[in-house]
């Protein structure tokens, strides 16, 4: 994901790359990808999604049930598994409720990443 996420700026320097589903649950494995950025020179902002136990364990339900997701074992007791074990992503970053108005978050990111843009 690092190779491509370095290869993808270079051919169009307004690429945004996200890393999602906390593949990243580790504080070594989030520095890897800060340093990553700052070596290759591209702004890196952090936008932290939570959900509600319930919102969590509901579209986990869904999503299964309807076949949507590739990784049979995707469940809400691995969900509560992993969760146990992540790391806190360190600060600064945005912290975004996923139990709101999907056009409310994409607002709240959309915000932040404009606000923290290098001029």
């Amino acid at each position: 994901m690092l190779q491509s996420a370095r290869y993808l700026p270079a051919r169009d320097p307004h690429a945004v790359i996200f890393f999602d589903g906390r593949t990243f649950s580790r504080r070594y494995q989030i520095d890897a990808v800060i340093e990553s950025a700052q070596k290759f020179g591209s702004t890196f902002r952090t936008i932290e999604c939570t959900c509600s136990e319930d919102t969590a364990r509901q579209r986990l339900e869904r999503d299964r049930a309807a076949g949507h997701h590739p990784a049979a074992n995707r469940s809400f007791d691995l969900y509560q598994r992993l969760k146990a074990t992540f790391e806190p992503i360190p600060e600064p970053k945005l912290v975004v409720d996923t139990d709101q108005p999907p056009d409310e978050c994409v607002a709240r990111a959309s915000e932040f990443i404009s606000s923290a843009a290098v001029p």
